[in-house]
């Protein structure tokens, strides 16, 4: 049955990309109705990281910020709350638990037809009072030509560019990471980014060490990773979308790390998408759907913990390869931007498919 949707755009943020993405692709294949609408009255925040919709006259709220937490004014408003950093902890004592759900893994992902122009064009009439220059720079990012000259640009990251067959083998081990600086902080949030970044280091430390030129991988060129860190620093092209992506679709291990929030990050989506075999810390935020440890990905709390479990990879060609078609069919039914958004939608509506 044809849904009838109403997305309301008050932002054009990165976050809700893939969203956005995943109403058109089944708008694309004559599965729901799509039409945008704007309002001044109500404002998502300076991230634009919360997409307001209205399916056959249910309110769905896409949540996709970092936060474990959920601004009042869109739980009250929502029938149905998909988040995206969910934890059932933290759902049980809002005002609304029964309304929430885990939205699934989130990653910066266009497709045809979202709707990129219109988006953009009204991100900037609205906000430009307040940040114009967030706003047109945001305009850039979506804009085609110039957007392959940026990392997050439209041109780098559309949905395809991402994808793998889970057949493709890969001869080198990933590790792309970034610091963050604890002087930007104080107390307990200095010191956590203090420890995240003695994580890291650590780890690329030891795999260079462990596995020479099969290991790829560094920190990426931030100021204050080029101050406390200048050896493990990589060259800027090779943090470039573009180059970072086909880095990826040819590793035989790809390894992530939570987000400053413990947020499941956007790496680890893309090597779903990619179908590839993934070593990440231990999942804090939950997500639906048979994703789990041993099947789609290992975990590590330690650097040799983190070369234990890449070598399992490497030593055993059968794991992988299941890793591999595991990381395909989840990415197919619960990641891909047209998937994402019918599992939700199949939820609000009892099952019934869109």
């Amino acid at each position: 049955m044809l849904q009838d949707v109403e997305l309301i755009c008050s932002s054009s943020g990165s976050h809700i990309a893939q969203i956005y993405s995943g109403f058109a692709m089944l708008a694309e294949h004559g599965r729901v109705r799509v039409r945008l609408t704007r309002t001044e009255s109500y404002d998502p925040g300076p991230a634009g990281s919360i997409l307001r919709a209205v399916v056959d006259g249910q309110r769905i709220v896409y949540d996709t910020r970092d936060h474990a937490s959920c601004p009042p004014e869109d739980l009250e408003w929502a029938d149905h709350y998909f988040k995206r950093s969910f934890d059932s902890r933290a759902a049980s004592v809002t005002a609304r638990p029964s309304i929430m759900r885990p939205l699934g893994l989130n990653y910066l992902s266009y497709t045809r037809g979202d709707w990129w122009l219109r988006r953009c064009v009204w991100t900037v009439e609205r906000t430009r009072p307040r940040n114009g220059r967030a706003a047109l720079t945001q305009l850039a990012l979506l804009t085609p030509g110039l957007s392959s000259l940026t990392n997050g640009g439209r041109s780098n990251c559309m949905y395809q560019r991402f994808e793998s067959p889970p057949e493709m083998e890969g001869n080198t081990v990933l590790m792309l990471t970034r610091t963050w600086d604890p002087r930007r902080a104080s107390g307990e949030r200095a010191q956590m980014r203090a420890d995240m970044n003695s994580t890291r280091t650590k780890a690329i430390r030891l795999l260079r060490s462990e596995l020479g030129p099969r290991f790829v991988g560094g920190l990426h060129p931030t100021e204050d990773a080029r101050r406390d860190y200048p050896d493990l620093v990589v060259d800027g092209a090779i943090t470039r979308k573009s180059r970072y992506v086909e880095l990826m679709r040819r590793s035989a291990v790809c390894i992530t790390s939570q987000g400053l929030l413990g947020t499941n990050g956007w790496r680890l989506a893309e090597y779903v998408a990619a179908s590839r075999p993934i070593v990440t810390e231990p999942l804090q935020h939950e997500v639906p759907g048979d994703f789990r440890e041993g099947q789609n990905y290992l975990t590590y709390a330690s650097s040799e913990g983190l070369l234990v479990s890449v070598q399992r990879l490497l030593d055993n060609p059968d794991l992988s390869a299941a890793m591999r078609h595991a990381n395909h069919h989840y990415y197919s039914h619960h990641v891909r931007p047209d998937a994402i958004v019918a599992h939700t939608l199949s939820q609000v509506f009892g099952g019934r498919p869109c």
